[in-house]
C-alpha cells in the first residue's frame, strides 16, 4: 500500500509549491481557502505568518479527511500545529512528511492536554451543531414551516455529528470507541439558532 505523504518545495522564482503524492502520482494540495482565508498567495513554511497558517489548515484538513467533523476539527487545531510544525520547517529547504506523521500530531495535540483536546473536540461539535441547526431554520423560515420542538431537533443533530465525529477519531486519528465518546460527552453549547453566545462545560474525568 502506497503511503500519502505531502512535500513541498520552491520554483526557481523561490515561489512555495505543495503538493499531496501517494506512490508516484503527486499533486497540488488543496490550499482550502474556504475554511479560512489567510494567505490568497497560498502556502508558506518557516515562520508564523499568515501563510504557514494556509498550509498547517490544508495539511490537516487533508489529513483528517475532507469531511464535515474533518474540517472543524482542522479549524480548532491549525494554529497550534502552525506553530508547532510549520514554522520550524527551514524556509528554504524543501521538505516532505506522511500523512501518518500529521495525524500523530493531531493525537499528541489532543492527549498531551486533555482538557485543551476535550475542549477543542467539543468545539468542533458544536460548532457543526451549530451550523446545520441554523441551517435548518433558515430552509424552514424561507418555507414558513414549523420545526417543531427544538430541543428535539437539536438532540437529533448532535446524534447525527456525533457520529461524523466518531467516524474521524476513530478510524483516521486510532482513537477507541470508549474514549471518542468521553471526548464528545460535554454538553453542547447550543441552545439558540443564528449565532447566540455559546457556554461550554470543561471536559475532565477521560481514560484512556
Amino acid at each position: 500500500m502506497n503511503t500519502v505523504h505531502y512535500r513541498g518545495f520552491r520554483d526557481e522564482r523561490k515561489c512555495a509549491h505543495v503538493v499531496k503524492g501517494s506512490g508516484n502520482e503527486e499533486r497540488a494540495l488543496q490550499c482550502r481557502w474556504d475554511l479560512a482565508n489567510h494567505s490568497p498567495d497560498g502556502p508558506e513554511w518557516g515562520y508564523g505568518g499568515s501563510g504557514p497558517a494556509q498550509l498547517a489548515l490544508a495539511l490537516l484538513a487533508d489529513a483528517l479527511g475532507s469531511n464535515r467533523a474533518g474540517d472543524q476539527l482542522a479549524i480548532c487545531f491549525y494554529q497550534t500545529f502552525k506553530w508547532r510544525v510549520i514554522s520550524a520547517l527551514a524556509q528554504e529547504l524543501p521538505w516532505k512528511m506522511t500523512q501518518e506523521r500529521v495525524l500523530l500530531e493531531v493525537h499528541d495535540l489532543i492527549f498531551e492536554d486533555l482538557d485543551y483536546g476535550a475542549s477543542c473536540v467539543t468545539d468542533a461539535r458544536d460548532r457543526l451543531v451549530s451550523l446545520d441547526v441554523n441551517r435548518l431554520f433558515d430552509e424552514a423560515e424561507e418555507r414558513d414551516a414549523d420545526l417543531g420542538d427544538f430541543d428535539m431537533l437539536e438532540a437529533q443533530h448532535i446524534r447525527k455529528v456525533d457520529e461524523e465525529f466518531q467516524k474521524v477519531l476513530n478510524q483516521t486519528l486510532g482513537i477507541s470507541s470508549t474514549v471518542c465518546d468521553q471526548l464528545l460527552k460535554t454538553k453542547t453549547g447550543v441552545d439558540q439558532p443564528q449565532g447566540e453566545d455559546e457556554s461550554h462545560e470543561q471536559a475532565g474525568g477521560i481514560t484512556i
